[in-house]
């Protein structure tokens, strides 16, 4: 069920939401990083990747001249494995963090 607000759809909303997550979910990792230059650099890296996985949008939405359904799969496919990357940044923080020596 679809509820309209302002002509615009709660769903669409949402979903937009949940496409954009990914990206909020690196910004707060980076917040959260302390003064361990390796830290930074997992945490720049993992940023890369997640905003690396956008380039299929580019291919499917603006390159194309007609998207089918199936280039909308990546709306939800994409943000699952910003996720994933997300997630894996954060163990490698998390078992790094226990390891790390003294910071300069």
């Amino acid at each position: 069920m679809l509820v309209r607000v302002g002509g615009a759809s709660m769903f669409v909303a949402a979903f937009a939401g949940f496409a954009v997550s990914p990206y909020v979910g690196m910004a707060l990792q980076r917040a959260q990083t302390p003064g361990s230059p390796a830290d930074k650099y997992l945490v720049l890296a993992g940023s890369v990747l997640v905003a690396g996985l956008t380039i299929p949008y580019v291919g499917a939405f603006v390159l194309d001249e007609r998207p089918d359904a199936q280039a909308g799969l990546l709306f939800v496919f994409v943000p699952l494995y910003q996720w994933m990357i997300a997630g894996a940044v954060w163990l490698a923080r998390s078992w790094y963090g226990g390891r790390a020596g003294p910071t300069a």
